[in-house]
């Protein structure tokens, strides 16, 4: 039952109320027709006083009015300010008025005359008005006013080929110039006895040239939208031009369209729709069971199988009393075929019994393209006559209480919310993704989104207590000066997986103001953009006051899709990175595709700015601790550089048997990126909604030799069969520098729909119900059960990781071999060091939070992954404390300096780096340490010490890096220092760090030629010998020694590595022969033909205490003759 209620107030005075911030000055306000005036040919100017109490941001606005005969007010035009940043004192501020619009109605109503102004000032951040005054002008007439620069003449209506609406203006405009178009096509509503336009479509030109003269200008809405509102014509279209910079209107025009039958507009229908004849009210909705169910009909009319994307809303509709009330909504993908098809939208009946409405309810439906995001059609459906106590219970529902303190307060910096959940069938007990998100409310009365978190729970049969941490200086920040108001807290649950959301709570908190809130620990702003080659910078100031951490940005670039009549942010491409911020100010930057922007905007014709959205959190911390979102200005793809590098997919299948499925790829790269190694990736994935399921994944490292190769992609057939996911499947492919987290290119593929039973079921298979795990010693022991139907020699693989929100924080990775001789079950021990888990808790803050890991089993010869099991959930609980204390750490930061030996300065012979280190159990321990190029991620030199503890505390152990070693490698900059800790006996790792040096000249050290290196120039042979591959090259040798010459064999593509060769030789000076000798046993194992890939060759020299230096590497350096497997087979 819906109530009205009047409501008398106590008595008050005027004086109880404090005064406004803002105020006209009357006595400037009250001499008439003495600020007013006619600027130029386009304004007639009004200057208005008003006093400021109160610094801030407000805007003025005013109606310029004619007063009939009965001293009425007739409205003729309007105008107001931008936000203006006021300072305390008097203003005079400026209102103009457009003369044509003017000159317009007062030739219409014939009057001439003094005008009235009604102004008034408002808060401009919160949209509150303040005061208001009255003016009035001298007096004019039409010929005081010049006519508006822009006249819309004359109007027509057509249908053009496509079968969308074209509205023709013909338009008188003085001078050129760039303008904003845009309008809204509606259906007319007389059943309450007069006109009620309803919106049906839009359309938006934010930049539109309009020359000088007279011209026609075509403007075009969607006929699809047209056909789906199943209202028939004549239409009601409005139509406005509008100043690009302050959205003045500058003219308009209503326009009444011919009686259109909504089928005409049937051609611009795409091949794929809401069958909405066959869903007539009341007709396609049903309970069923814990959900109302809508079978919607869909049609494809084309031949073939696509994926589409379906969701809705359920809505409590009183038109009569103007409430439309959100209760439910659902979405999943859809695979439609050839035809009809029925697909059942599943709405949540526990949320509809929760909000205890009776239906009839509204339905809209959205179907989507799976890719673009776009909707393809949408339709809104009126289900059948539903009591609310029809509906049952839910199985799982939040128990909060608006405005109760208990269940939300101030936490240092995070807003906590005490979640409770009652779940009342133990089928519905398990693990959930619960999540949220803060709103505040505007002077407007809507909720304004702030910030939001989440993370995985368990819950168990019975009431569940658990809590959400929100972002304080993100709520800082957001909150507008003098907030004083609730907040309201959207909760949501939903099962892993799923993207149906189980249970639904909108809590409104207690009364907060904005200072409540401490201010943000981290501040990010944008200071500039530009097109940089191939990527798209943006360069971001970040001001951290919490102390040095390590952090994740990330954004996003969008072009703005506007021919709707508002603005739709449609992603182009995204990046991001860990960033190692410091307190105070850091510069960085994010670098966006620019390849991938060119191809957005050309293939959407798209012209115009861009969208940025930017936001950082800590390494491990899901939770958003701010964000920036900017606009650009305008771009055209011709700005950016078309992309050197591009894939094209062109078709997917299953091979060998069902062992793999198969891609097709061809890749086009320019003339810069070819001969050059690159990093090939590829992800297949089983995706629902926004959800992205990992099945498995393939790549390698390519050299692209010419403008197109062809490229086959070969992912596991049998993990996708352990998924037991159908398909289609979506496949992400990239291309990258390697190391490089930027990709250069990449793109999404959507495979054929399969079964997950097409695929070969595996030859050696994980049992999960199987698996158990306990803490053993100074290990963490997980049993893995295999069923294994093929002999032979795997790999098993596994992590533990924990989690923290939706991040995984990794502790730690084992693997061991497993030799399979029978068919059979088997148990297999895999042991992780417990000394990984210790170090967890220092480095990730682990301290007994549950454990996960994932494992795998793969063949040992080509790397293929055989099966595999994700998050697997620990039985077991731990802590720390289970696997003793590190008997051994680093405690602190490097301290470096350099020395000469001999005496004397520069040149010096040794670097020296000093690490402080604390033990706390005595034993035999050495650190091994190097020195890294940082920008090209390579060795530079390498040093160790032995640390024979005998006595317990703090020490320093001085490490010496030889400068002739570092002279070699021709390197200036800072030093990227990395070490470990090992047990002496075990080389059990306990401890690591990463620091950096200073600044040095390899020219700092003591000159030292190099010993040997590849000659580039003489020819490198392969030959068959005795049954063995045998490959020669030179090597040009400058001082004499022991040196290893190392290389690896690989398929042609370098995607299977084979087998590898060593030779350790002592050798003089001088030009020297060496021979490789490749097992020929193992290259007639592996089963792969000719010709083979020296894929890669490593120098070394031995040195005086037996260690190895590396001199040089070089990568695949040669191919050989086209043999054939079976041509091998001598044994080296």
């Amino acid at each position: 039952m819906i109530l009205n209620r009047d409501y008398q107030t106590e008595v008050y005075n005027y004086s109880d109320f404090s005064s406004p911030k803002v105020s006209f000055n009357q006595s400037y306000m009250s001499e008439d027709g003495e600020h007013d005036f006619i600027n130029g040919t386009e304004y007639l100017t009004i200057n208005v006083s008003i006093n400021v109490s109160q610094p801030g941001l407000y805007r003025l606005n005013g109606g310029l009015n004619i007063v009939d005969d009965w001293g009425n007010w007739m409205f003729i035009e309007g105008t107001g300010t931008p936000e203006l940043n006021l300072t305390e004192g008097e203003h005079i501020v400026s209102l103009n008025y457009d003369q044509g619009f003017i000159k317009n109605a007062l030739e219409q109503y014939g009057y001439s005359g003094v005008l009235k102004a009604f102004i008034g000032v408002e808060d401009a951040e919160y949209w509150m008005p303040i005061a208001n005054a009255e003016y009035t002008t001298k007096p004019y007439s039409a010929s005081d006013f010049t006519g508006s620069g822009l006249q819309i003449i004359d109007d027509e209506c057509s249908i053009n080929d496509d079968g969308d609406l074209v509205v023709t203006l013909m338009i008188n405009s003085s001078r050129n110039g760039t303008y904003r178009v845009h309008g809204g096509v509606h259906w007319v509503d007389t059943s309450a006895g007069w006109e009620d336009w309803r919106f049906i479509t839009g359309m938006s030109i934010e930049n539109q040239s309009i020359s000088n003269g007279t011209h026609q200008y075509n403007f075009t809405f969607n006929g699809w939208d047209i056909y789906n509102s199943m209202e028939d014509g004549p239409y009601k279209i409005w139509m406005g031009i509008e100043n690009i910079t302050t959205y003045h209107l500058l003219a308009e025009a209503e326009i009444t369209t011919d009686a259109y039958h909504y089928t005409d507009f049937s051609g611009a229908a795409p091949d794929v729709w809401i069958d909405r004849e066959n869903m007539s009210e009341g007709s396609v909705d049903y309970m069923n069971d814990t959900y109302l169910t809508v079978n919607v009909s869909i049609y494809k009319s084309s031949n073939g199988t696509a994926t589409f994307w379906m969701d809705g809303g359920l809505e409590y509709v009183d038109e009569d009393n103007g409430i439309w009330d959100f209760i439910t909504g659902t979405g999943l993908p859809v695979i439609i075929s050839n035809g009809t098809n029925i697909v059942a939208l599943n709405f949540n009946a526990g949320d509809i019994y929760d909000k205890g409405y009776d239906g009839p309810y509204h339905v809209w439906i959205n179907l989507k393209n799976e890719t673009t995001w776009r909707d393809i059609d949408r339709y809104e459906y009126i289900t059948k006559t539903y009591s609310s106590d029809d509906l049952p219970p839910p199985p799982v529902s939040f128990i909060m209480e608006d405005g109760d303190p208990s269940y939300c307060y101030i936490n240092g910096s995070y807003l906590t919310v005490n979640v409770t959940i009652d779940v009342t069938d133990s089928d519905y007990a398990g693990e959930y993704d619960l999540h949220g998100g803060v709103h505040y409310r505007t002077n407007e009365g809507w909720w304004e989104h702030i910030t939001g978190t989440g993370h995985p729970v368990i819950l168990i049969n019975g009431t569940n207590h658990l809590t959400l941490n929100f972002n304080t200086g993100e709520i800082h920040q957001q909150l507008p000066d003098g907030y004083n108001d609730n907040l309201s807290i959207f909760m949501g649950l939903n099962r892993f997986g799923e993207w149906n959301e189980i249970a639904r709570c909108d809590f409104e908190t207690q009364i907060f103001e904005k200072d409540d809130f401490p201010g943000p620990s981290v501040t990010m702003d944008w200071t500039g953009y530009y097109i940089n080659g191939s990527y798209f910078t943006v360069n971001l100031t970040v001001n951290i006051t919490s102390g040095d951490s390590e952090y994740d940005i990330h954004g996003g670039v969008h072009w703005i899709d506007t021919s709707f009549g508002w603005e739709d942010w449609r992603f182009i491409t995204g990046t991001g990175r860990p960033f190692d911020l410091i307190n105070g100010t850091n510069y960085v930057s994010l670098n966006f595709n620019a390849g991938d922007i060119y191809t957005a905007l050309r293939e959407n014709d798209y012209s115009g700015s861009l969208q940025i959205w930017i936001g950082i959190n800590e390494i491990g911390d899901w939770n958003e601790i701010t964000h920036v979102e900017f606009k650009t200005k305008d771009y055209n793809y011709n700005d950016f550089p078309s992309p050197g590098l591009a894939i094209n997919c062109t078709g997917d299948y299953i091979s060998n048997n069902g062992e793999a499925l198969t891609l097709n790829i061809t890749i086009t790269a320019g003339s810069d990126y070819q001969n050059r190694s690159l990093d090939l990736h590829s992800g297949l994935h089983y995706v629902t909604g926004w959800m992205w399921e990992f099945i498995t994944g393939t790549g390698r490292e390519i050299n692209l030799t010419q403008e197109i190769t062809i490229v086959q992609l070969n992912f596991s057939g049998s993990s996708i069969r352990t998924s037991e996911r159908d398909g289609p499947y979506n496949i992400w492919i990239g291309i990258s520098d390697p190391g490089s987290w930027d990709d250069i290119t990449h793109t999404e593929y959507l495979t054929n729909a399969y079964s997950y039973t097409d695929f070969a079921a595996p030859g050696v298979e994980i049992i999960e119900e199987n698996l158990t795990d306990y803490a053993n010693n100074s290990y963490l022991t997980i049993n893995v059960t295999i069923n294994a139907s093929e002999p032979g020699v795997y790999i098993l693989e596994g992590d533990l990781h924990w989690k923290q929100g939706f991040m995984w924080q990794w502790i730690t990775w084992t693997s061991r071999d497993i030799n399979i001789s029978t068919p059979g079950v088997y148990t297999i021990p895999l042991n992780f060091n417990g000394q990984d888990l210790v170090r967890a808790a220092e480095e990730t803050g682990w301290d007994g939070e549950q454990l996960y890991c994932w494992l795998a089993i793969r063949n040992t010869t080509t790397w293929n992954e055989i099966t595999r099991i994700d998050d697997h959930r620990l039985q077991s609980s731990y802590t720390p404390d289970d696997f003793g204390t590190m008997p051994i750490y680093f405690n602190g930061s490097i301290s470096e300096q350099l020395l000469n030996t001999s005496g004397g300065g520069k040149p010096y012979n040794i670097l020296q780096i000093t690490v402080p280190i604390n033990i706390t159990q005595i034993g035999n321990y050495t650190i091994h340490a190097g020195l890294f190029d940082p920008i090209n991620d390579t060795l530079i030199t390498t040093a160790s010490e032995d640390i024979n503890a005998t006595t317990l505390g703090s020490q320093n152990i001085s490490l010496n890096f030889t400068g002739t070693s570092i002279y070699k490698k021709h390197y200036n900059g800072t030093f990227e220092f990395r070490a470990k800790i090992l047990n002496w006996d075990t080389s059990i790792m306990y401890d690591s760090m990463i620091n950096h040096t200073g600044y040095y000249n390899y020219t700092d050290f003591e000159e030292a030629p190099i010993e040997a290196v590849f000659d580039e120039l003489s020819p490198i042979n392969d030959t068959n010998i005795s049954g063995n591959l045998v490959i020669s090259l030179n090597i040009t040798v400058n001082a004499p020694g022991v040196f290893q010459i190392y290389g690896e064999l690989y398929n042609n593509d370098t995607s299977v590595f084979i087998t590898y060769a060593i030779n350790e030789t002592n050798l003089d000076v001088g030009e020297r022969r060496i021979d490789l000798l490749f097992n020929g046993s193992e290259i007639n194992d592996s089963g792969i033909d000719g010709p083979y890939k020296l894929g890669y060759l490593r120098l070394s020299i031995r040195n005086d205490d037996g260690t190895w230096s590396e001199i040089q590497t070089r990568k695949n350096v040669h191919t050989t003759a086209s043999y054939s497997h079976s041509d091998f087979g001598g044994g080296a």
